[in-house]
């Protein structure tokens, strides 16, 4: 049984053949086709270790009704990037983050704007039980695939989602897609979709300042109802055909490299490599 995790519906919509090489890797390898090694962003080990320290925050702030030390959190969070880390086979940076340190900075920097810009604002009802409001995982049924969503924060309105990119992204198929995952588990729907953007920053430039975007629910939530069923068309033509057009490419994407893309310049996906 496939998987399809909301969390790459954002790529689908960006370059769906790097989306599939990514998620679908072995059912492609199977079909012949022959992809880059698998990486491990840097960006990812950053991106896990400031989500750990934001569940420790907010788990404290439910049980207690108020904040702890962010030095606390970011301790959690470092230990979570360390490890991370260890677990990595091929590690790769990037000009915004280019060693270890630079991450555990970045870590740091995002746990303490965090605490100051979003944890405050956030409303919870009273007597919730964190393990249903943070970190929260489903996964349903659809045909012959399994669809599944990690939800960062479910509060007493809203879906949140916190993003730490050095770019702004469109992510409402991602948070339309735990929204819809959220209803089918019996859950209401969310009033809100909000991201909670701190952007990842070179150590050696200032914070630019944290944004927080909300999106259109309906929008959101039929948008990516939309993508997964193409994603569940391109993925049984695929099996039927074993062709790599069955997913469609996107050869202008900014992340159309080696760096981003298991398929770059492989037998899977021809662009650009010159005929």
């Amino acid at each position: 049984m496939e998987t399809i995790r909301m969390s790459m519906l954002p790529n689908v919509s960006d370059c769906c053949r790097r989306a599939a090489a990514s998620q679908f890797w072995g059912l492609i390898e199977n079909a012949g086709f022959k992809l880059g090694e698998r990486s491990h962003g840097i960006y990812l080990s950053v991106g896990n270790g400031g989500h750990a320290a934001v569940k420790n925050m907010l788990t404290h702030k439910i049980k207690t009704g108020e904040l702890n030390t962010p030095e606390e959190n970011i301790e959690v969070g470092l230990q979570k990037y360390e490890d991370d880390i260890k677990e990595a086979e091929f590690l790769t940076y990037d000009g915004v983050t280019p060693n270890q340190d630079a991450g555990k900075f970045q870590i740091s920097r995002f746990v303490k704007f965090y605490q100051r810009d979003i944890a405050p604002r956030l409303i919870f009802p009273e007597g919730a039980d964190p393990a249903k409001h943070i970190e929260v995982y489903y996964e349903h049924r659809l045909k012959e695939f399994k669809i599944s969503g990690h939800v960062d924060l479910i509060t007493k309105f809203s879906i949140c989602d916190a993003k730490g990119g050095k770019t702004v992204r469109a992510y409402h198929s991602q948070l339309g897609g735990y929204a819809n995952l959220h209803v089918t588990d019996g859950g209401e729907k969310p009033k809100y979709l909000i991201v909670h953007y701190l952007p990842r920053v070179h150590m050696d430039k200032t914070y630019p300042g944290t944004k927080i975007e909300l999106y259109d629910v309906d929008f959101s939530m039929n948008e990516s109802w939309y993508l997964v069923n193409q994603l569940i068309r391109d993925v049984n033509n695929f099996k039927e055909s074993g062709n790599p057009a069955c997913f469609q490419a996107n050869p202008q994407s900014t992340l159309c490299s080696r760096k981003y893309c298991r398929a770059h310049k492989t037998n899977f996906c021809k662009y650009h490599t010159g005929g």
